[in-house]
């Protein structure tokens, strides 16, 4: 295998870790914390910016993202969210 081939598998396995853990981090956050869970559907770089910029000015309370999956522990700036950005 390559340099190239190994860090493109290390990556690739990074990011699947990255996954796995934001997965269960989001689950137990959701199951035992009572925290709310978004998932948009596909969109454009320059629409996720958009998203990105309104949730910083917007949002109050804690959040975590990964890709399209949003979370938050308030339910208020769930509904918020879900209002401005879910079809």
């Amino acid at each position: 295998m390559s340099n190239l081939e190994e860090e493109i598998a290390k990556e690739l396995a990074e990011q699947m870790c990255s996954d796995i853990d934001f997965q269960i981090l989001s689950d137990m956050l959701i199951s035992a914390c009572g925290w709310t869970r978004i998932v948009l559907g596909p969109m454009t770089k320059e629409h996720g910016d958009q998203i990105d910029l309104w949730v910083h000015n917007n949002v109050k309370g804690p959040y975590q993202t990964r890709g399209i999956v949003w979370i938050f522990q308030n339910e208020s700036d769930a509904v918020h969210f879900t209002l401005k950005w879910v079809n």
